[in-house]
């Protein structure tokens, strides 16, 4: 038996952490992380990028694809010998080389990938765990009890039991965002959102081609309690029908803020087009339940990423020019709201406002997802009464201040 462990572990290492530094979904370079072995993947706002920012769309390849280097990434840094035995055993059983149907394959890899992070006590079982629920998500993989019952059954034979069950908070979130005077948004389609001018694809942090952010806010109207929220549903250009549909809500006088997402918190599907459009706050799933980590881009002094001069710009509505430094209502160990950083002697991108650290709380990789962020915005409008600063090639008065940043994210 040790000496059979023993080879598994070779075998499983040889495969995942000693191949090579990068895999291809639909024509898509993915990278593999050197330090768990899973993709280097990027969540913005219910999409999943690679390293580059393209978009990896959800076709049954690309969800293939991903959930088998996921879940070999999972297993080859899990430190359980046994784990990593059962994980080989469970594949065989299941037949997951092939022979079985797509679908089946899917959600074996997705089952046994949380049945490893919750009994094998990964290293970074919190941040990887995120990551299947986002993966998960994008995926349409049901994942509560009883969701996919011949497989849980059959896994259930060996010894694994990994369905996902969520532990009912002492507080609910709405109560604890309340608490906090961070405004409860009314059910969307109802009074209270006002709609703004859709963003303008060019300063749009990932390009897609195939939908267009719609922006809506909802200021609290309780001259007590003041706050904002901002919504943005991603219609569909041809069909005008919502896909990806997120809200986020701070509090002006205690700077909390709390998140939604337009994802069932029951079945954990994404709601359809009709659903979003009459999305009740109560049904959805927050902070405490999404996997995709929002504050690794949503950070800094507001929760919500400004571009001057465009929709997202909410100086006449909301005061974003507080001093105050936000922080997230999420009770993750993976969000939270890291900085500001120490400027050098000299620079001046600090003279307006303060810079949050770039690395993600949550990363399980190198990639920095603010830095994507960062980068985008020095090019397109930032200073916002000047010409934007350039991070390739910056204007002379800015060159330290970008090659301090650019120093901050590894890199150009």
């Amino acid at each position: 038996m040790i000496s059979r462990i023993f080879l598994l572990g070779i075998a499983i290492a040889a495969l995942v952490l000693n191949a090579p530094p990068s895999a291809r979904a639909d024509g898509v370079s993915v990278r593999l992380s050197p330090d768990t072995g899973v993709p280097e993947l990027i969540f913005y706002h219910g999409m999943v990028l690679n390293h580059d920012l393209q978009v990896i769309e959800p076709t049954s390849e690309n969800v293939s694809r991903i959930l088998r280097l996921y879940a070999e990434g999972v297993a080859a840094s899990a430190p359980d010998d046994a784990a990593r035995l059962k994980f080989a055993d469970a594949l065989k059983a299941v037949q997951v080389s092939g022979a079985s149907d797509g679908g089946t394959e899917i959600r074996t890899y997705a089952t046994l990938s949380r049945w490893l992070l919750k009994d094998a006590k990964h290293p970074k079982q919190a941040a990887l765990e995120d990551m299947g629920k986002a993966l998960e998500v994008w995926a349409s993989i049901p994942s509560g009890p009883g969701a996919d019952a011949p497989l849980e059954t059959k896994l259930k034979s060996l010894g694994i039991e990994a369905a996902r069950e969520e532990a009912a908070p002492a507080v609910s979130y709405i109560d604890q965002c309340r608490n906090a005077n961070v405004p409860i948004p009314p059910d969307f389609g109802q009074p209270g959102w006002q709609e703004i001018y859709p963003l303008d694809p060019n300063y749009s942090f990932v390009a897609d081609s195939n939908s267009i952010a719609k922006v809506w806010v909802y200021v609290s109207p309780d001259p007590a309690k003041p706050g904002m929220c901002v919504g943005l549903p991603r219609e569909d250009r041809m069909t005008e029908e919502i896909g990806l549909f997120g809200i986020i809500c701070q509090s002006k006088t205690t700077s909390k803020a709390c998140f939604w997402d337009n994802i069932d918190k029951t079945t954990h599907y994404r709601l359809t087009s009709e659903q979003s459009k009459v999305m009740k706050i109560a049904e959805i799933e927050d902070a405490t339940m999404i996997g995709e980590n929002c504050t690794n881009c949503h950070r800094g002094r507001n929760a919500f990423n400004i571009h001057p001069r465009t929709s997202l710009d909410f100086s006449k509505i909301f005061p974003t020019g507080t001093d105050a430094w936000y922080e997230p209502i999420a009770g993750r160990p993976t969000w939270g709201n890291p900085g500001p950083i120490q400027l050098e002697d000299g620079t001046q991108c600090g003279g307006c406002h303060k810079i949050p650290e770039v690395a993600d709380d949550n990363n399980t990789g190198t990639i920095k997802a603010y830095c994507r962020i960062l980068r985008q915005v020095v090019d397109k409008t930032m200073p916002p009464h000047e010409m934007p600063a350039g991070w390739l090639n910056p204007r002379d008065e800015f060159a330290r201040d970008i090659a301090f940043l650019r120093g901050k994210c590894g890199g150009p």
